[in-house]
C-alpha cells in the first residue's frame, strides 16, 4: 500500500511494528513466529528486559504491545502501568500472556 509522506512524495507504507516483551527465550521466539506468521508485513522486536522494551518504546511507540506477565526486575502489570503513564503511548493496546 502507499502512502503520501509528509514532503507530498508517495512511498510505501511503513510496517505495523509490535514489541514482544518476556524474559524466556523460548517464549519470545514462539510468540514472534506466531506474529509473523500472521502477516510478512509487520517488523516485531523482541526484548528479554522490560526496561530496555521501555526505552525504545518510549522513543518509538509501537503499534502493539505483547508482554509476559510474571517477569523479574518489571513483571506485566508495572510495565503496563508505566507504558499508561506516557502520554504519547497510553493508547497503544497491549496483551498480556504467560506461557508455561
Amino acid at each position: 500500500m502507499n502512502s503520501l509522506s509528509i514532503d507530498g512524495s508517495i512511498g510505501t507504507r511503513p510496517k505495523s511494528t509490535v514489541i514482544i516483551v518476556d524474559d524466556q527465550s523460548a517464549s519470545l521466539n514462539i510468540l514472534s513466529q506466531t506474529v509473523r506468521n500472521i502477516n510478512d508485513d509487520i517488523y516485531v522486536k523482541s526484548y528479554q528486559s522490560a526496561s530496555a522494551a521501555l526505552a525504545e518504546i518510549e522513543i518509538y511507540p509501537p503499534n502493539l504491545i505483547i508482554t509476559d506477565y510474571k517477569m523479574p526486575e518489571i513483571d506485566g502489570i508495572e510495565l503496563t502501568k508505566r507504558i499508561r503513564s506516557m502520554t504519547h503511548c497510553n493508547d497503544i493496546p497491549i496483551i498480556m500472556i504467560t506461557i508455561m
